[in-house]
C-alpha cells in the first residue's frame, strides 16, 4: 500500500474492481488495514481512503471483502515481539469491526500475518504463533461471525508430509476458518508441480481440521531478492502459460483461486495480457 495506491479514490478502485467482476473473480483480500506509520481507513465510513474506497466499490460491484488486520511488530524470525501485536490487533479489530461489520460486502477478516516452515519450526516459536493466533482468532469470533483466513506460505524444497503435520498441531490451538497457501511458485522457491504435491499432502490436513483450503497463486515472477540474489525483492508479471499450469495442477486439493496480486500484475490496466488471456481461456469454457 505504500507505494501510491493508498493516494489513489474511488474512480480507480471502482475501475478495478468492475473489471475483476467481468473476469468472474468475486474476492478481494485487502492485506492490511494500519502499520506503526501509517493508517489506510477512515474513522468515518463514508470518508475515502483506500479502505473505504475499495468497501464501497465492492458493495456496487457486489463482491466480497476480507479485511485484513495490522502489521506493527513483526518480523519473520524468532525475535519477533508478538505480545504486543496481539494488543495492538486485537484494538484495531474493534475499530474496524464497528466501522464496516454492516457492509453487505464484509465477508470475513483476515490475519496478515505470513507463516512459514522454516522461521517458525522451534518449540519457542511455536508457543508464541500459537498464542497470537489463537488469541486474535478467538477475539475475532467472538465479536464477529464472520471467518478468520491466513495465507502462510513454505520454503524451497519443502516436506510436504512434515509441513502437513506442523499444521496439523497449529490447530490444536488455533481457530482458523480459510488457509489460503501461497504456491511459491512467482518466488522461484518451487515450481507448480512441486507446489501441487505440497498442496495434495495438505488438502487431507485441512479437512481433518475443518479448515477450508485456498490456493494463492503468484501470477508475478521474482526477478531480485531471496533465493535468487542479495539484491532488494523484485518481480514483474508472469508469464501467462505458468499462470495456467498453476492453476491446473493446484486447483484439484483447493476449493477456491486468489491471486496475489491484482492492481500490480493482474489488471488490464496494466496491458501486460494476463488480464486478456485469462478472459479468452474463460471463453474457452476449459483451463
Amino acid at each position: 500500500m505504500e507505494d501510491g495506491y493508498a493516494s489513489y479514490g474511488e474512480d480507480f478502485w471502482g475501475a478495478e474492481l468492475k473489471s475483476m467482476k467481468e473476469i468472474g473473480m468475486d474476492s478481494i483480500i485487502i492485506q492490511y488495514t494500519q502499520t506503526r506509520k501509517d493508517c489506510f481507513f477512515s474513522n468515518s465510513y463514508s470518508n475515502c481512503k483506500i479502505v473505504n474506497s475499495i468497501i464501497h466499490s465492492a458493495e456496487k460491484y457486489s463482491l466480497k471483502v476480507f479485511l485484513g488486520l495490522g502489521l506493527f511488530n513483526f518480523a519473520y524470525d524468532s525475535g519477533f515481539d508478538l505480545d504486543t501485536e496481539i494488543q495492538s490487533n486485537l484494538t484495531l479489530f474493534s475499530q474496524l469491526n464497528s466501522i464496516f461489520k454492516d457492509s453487505p460486502s464484509l465477508a470475513g477478516w483476515y490475519i496478515p500475518h505470513e507463516l512459514d516452515d522454516r522461521n517458525f519450526s522451534s518449540l519457542y516459536a511455536k508457543k508464541k504463533v500459537y498464542n497470537f493466533f489463537g488469541t486474535v482468532s478467538d477475539f475475532i469470533h467472538a465479536n464477529s461471525s464472520l471467518p478468520v483466513m491466513i495465507s502462510p506460505y513454505f520454503g524451497m524444497k519443502p516436506d510436504s508430509r512434515s509441513y502437513a503435520a506442523w499444521w496439523n498441531d497449529f490447530f490444536k490451538h488455533t481457530a482458523i476458518d480459510i488457509l489460503a497457501m501461497q504456491d511459491g511458485v512467482g518466488t522461484k522457491k518451487v515450481d507448480y508441480t512441486c507446489a501441487a504435491m505440497v498442496f495434495k499432502d495438505l488438502e487431507d490436513t485441512m479437512r481433518k481440521n475443518n479448515v477450508e483450503f485456498w490456493a494463492d497463486i503468484e501470477v508475478f515472477e521474482a526477478i531480485h531478492g531471496y533465493p535468487i540474489d542479495s539484491q532488494p525483492w523484485q518481480a514483474r508479471c508472469a508469464d501467462f502459460e505458468r499462470v495456467k499450469k498453476q492453476l491446473e495442477y493446484i486447483s484439484p486439493y483447493v476449493t477456491k483461486s486468489v491471486i496475489f496480486d491484482y492492481p500490480h500484475y493482474f489488471s488490464p490496466r496494466l496491458k501486460n495480457g494476463l488480464y486478456e488471456n485469462y478472459q479468452n481461456l474463460l471463453k474457452g469454457g476449459t483451463l
